[in-house]
């Protein structure tokens, strides 16, 4: 009886230790994917659309901008349709004195409650903080730096 106690107690452990590395492993993955989307979303306002820059990204589908049209910015918005790694933005904040921006990007959500796979409908998966540097003349995009993931998964 001490014998299969003992065998059920490693069996155990080892799964924990397994479950683990998996989620660790995915939390990577996740991480990995979003810094390369914000990379692509600031790589592409950067050379096509530079007067999003300074405007929060809830004003970009607003008629009157002159560098995009209504398309484009729900497309790099809403992401699907091979859009940046088809990541949502679920915000592009200036900061007041036009030197930084704050980004928040999400995965899709798949059905089973993981950040990554299939879309969800109305989810979002596990997010991406990222603080974006402005400078130069004409102002671009200098930096990102990786704020944290959040949204771990449960």
């Amino acid at each position: 009886m001490g014998l299969l106690l003992s065998s059920l107690s490693l069996q155990a452990t080892s799964l924990q230790s397994q479950l683990r590395f998996r989620s660790q492993l995915q939390a990577r993955s996740d991480q990995d994917q979003l810094s390369q989307a914000a990379q692509r979303l600031v790589g592409e306002i950067n050379l096509h659309h530079p007067c999003l820059l300074h405007l929060p990204s809830q004003n970009w589908t607003r008629e009157g901008i002159d560098c995009i049209d209504l398309n484009r910015a729900t497309w790099l918005i809403q992401g699907g349709n091979g859009s940046p790694a088809d990541v949502r933005t679920l915000a592009w904040q200036p900061d007041a004195n036009g030197q930084k921006v704050m980004l928040l990007l999400a995965l899709p959500k798949a059905p089973g409650g993981t950040a990554s796979g299939s879309t969800a409908p109305g989810g979002t998966g596990r997010r991406g903080l990222f603080a974006i540097g402005l400078g130069g003349d004409p102002v671009r995009a200098l930096s990102i730096a990786e704020q944290g993931l959040l949204g771990a998964e449960s």
